[in-house]
């Protein structure tokens, strides 16, 4: 059994009840320990108006509670251990909660295993998983409020923020407007169809994967157009070649490619709910996710459409926060957009408040069909959490090279 003199915090009932649902959910705890949690809870349940427990208080309430319990003064040497013990150490808590967690879960687990062994049924592995999961949510629920609480300093807030601690666009308009990618950001790129925006997020992304080293990787995640297309684009951008130049001078560029980029820039295609979203950045820990259409992936739940897209772009603002990451999303602006330079934040298909108001930034990509500007695009910062800056500009696209340029 852990020593019962790790729980001596729990004598302060805010400490109690930080953690108190959790460990009533860890099964098959010792009998003396159980016993001993039990008073501690009676205790502030009888005296609701208490903030905390003195040793003394404890041993009469344990006496009143359970006058006739064998092995009485085995509890009060228990209990007495409280009186000597100087722990106010919050994180030995959490530990010691999370080593009983475990152990208790791996008891079912070895007793599961042995009765698949000498009783086999069908897929019953399966009630492992939910036993390991049934942990680890346990196991994540312990953090307390005040873990949470951000502790850094103002040289560590100052370094977090520096362009140094970001990844530089290839484009020196996004650079001198958004500033370098950290993250716990969330960003959308969002322009008419045709335009370039899928074009801009593969530029960005190889451009990205250069700079990087590993393990560290750039994902790409996608649900519009075939992997094996973007792929293509990729290698195009990369060279900045056209399909024919990347065809006739492979061997040459997949060289360089392998050296340069290699794992770090990885494709996944066909990517339909947020949980599928949510394992690749669980399992790869990428710095930067694009996804391509972020608008077009699948959440659990009964929303309207609007409703639907606000809850899709809050889950990506919370894993980029979780994973410590950059996501950006590409999306349609609206139908007024089509021969239009510079968009607005109101442009976005389908959504004018819920997706924008989840996002760190936002850039829409204009174009016109006026002679002379087929190669040009039309960029509009229209959002900007990061530095603050609403700016337009532009750049060249050349589209059979997937290649922008300033």
């Amino acid at each position: 059994m852990i020593d019962v003199s790790v729980f001596k915090p729990l004598l302060v009932k805010d400490t109690y009840n930080s953690y108190k649902n959790i460990l009533a959910q860890i099964p098959n705890l010792d009998y003396e320990l159980n016993i001993i949690l039990n008073t501690i809870k009676s205790y502030y349940i009888k005296y609701p108006d208490k903030l905390e427990i003195s040793l003394d208080e404890l041993k009469i309430h344990f006496g009143n509670l359970y006058p006739a319990i064998k092995n009485k003064q085995t509890y009060l040497a228990l209990l007495d251990r409280f009186e000597k013990a100087d722990v106010k150490n919050i994180k030995l808590l959490i530990d010691s909660i999370n080593q009983l967690a475990e152990v208790a879960v791996a008891n079912i687990i070895s007793k599961d295993c042995i009765e698949i062994i000498s009783n086999y049924k069908p897929e019953s592995l399966i009630n492992i998983r939910k036993h390991l999961d049934f942990y680890q949510q346990l196991v994540k629920s312990i953090d307390t409020s005040e873990s949470k609480v951000c502790k850094l300093t103002l040289d560590e807030l100052i370094q977090y923020d520096s362009d140094e601690y970001g990844l530089n666009w290839k484009l020196d308009f996004l650079n001198n407007t958004l500033g370098t990618l950290k993250a716990g950001t969330l960003g959308h790129i969002f322009a008419y169809s045709e335009t370039g925006k899928t074009s801009l997020a593969v530029f960005e992304a190889v451009n990205l994967a250069v700079t990087i080293q590993e393990p560290d990787c750039i994902l790409f995640l996608g649900n519009e157009e075939s992997v094996k297309r973007t792929m293509f684009r990729a290698y195009c951008a990369y060279s900045k070649s056209d399909k024919r130049s990347v065809i006739a001078y492979k061997d040459k560029i997949k060289e360089s490619w392998n050296s340069h980029v290699g794992n770090k820039l990885k494709f996944i295609d066909d990517v339909q709910t947020m949980e599928e979203v949510e394992q690749y950045i669980n399992d790869f820990r990428p710095r930067v996710i694009f996804i391509d259409q972020g608008t077009k992936v699948n959440i659990k739940g009964d929303f309207s459409e609007v409703k639907k897209l606000q809850q899709i772009y809050n889950k990506y603002r919370q894993m980029a926060v979780q994973y410590d990451t950059v996501i950006i999303t590409m999306g349609q602006s609206d139908a007024t957009c089509a021969n239009r330079r510079y968009l607005r934040l109101n442009n976005m298909d389908m959504s004018k408040v819920g997706i924008p108001g989840e996002l760190d930034f936002a850039i829409g990509i204009g174009k016109t069909d006026e002679a002379g500007f087929e190669e040009v695009r039309f960029l509009s910062v229209c959002k900007n959490k990061l530095t603050g800056i609403i700016d337009t500009g532009s750049c060249v696209f050349y589209n059979t090279k997937c290649t922008f340029d300033n």
